[in-house]
């Protein structure tokens, strides 16, 4: 999992980075794709695992299946 920093909007790939080395700001996880689940860096128009665009991907949900709803359904009712 990449991290970034959100001032400096510089990327880190290693795992034990928790702190930017530009500006000290705590590091955040890269945000990922509401369709595919790829990360998205923020200096890409496009996610490239799906193609959708990067405003579009981070903003929006997919539809729900038949199963998702049906499970979502159940979940809120508390049935088991």
């Amino acid at each position: 999992m990449e991290k970034i920093c959100p001032k400096c909007e510089i990327e880190y790939g290693s795992f034990f980075a928790n702190y930017c080395s530009e500006c000290g700001s705590e590091l955040v996880p890269l945000p990922h794709c509401n369709w595919c689940k790829n990360e998205i860096s923020p200096h890409v128009k496009y996610c490239d695992g799906c193609g959708r665009e990067r405003a579009e991907v981070i903003n929006t949900f997919p539809p729900l299946n038949i199963f998702q709803k049906i499970i979502s359904y159940i979940k809120k009712r508390g049935m088991k």
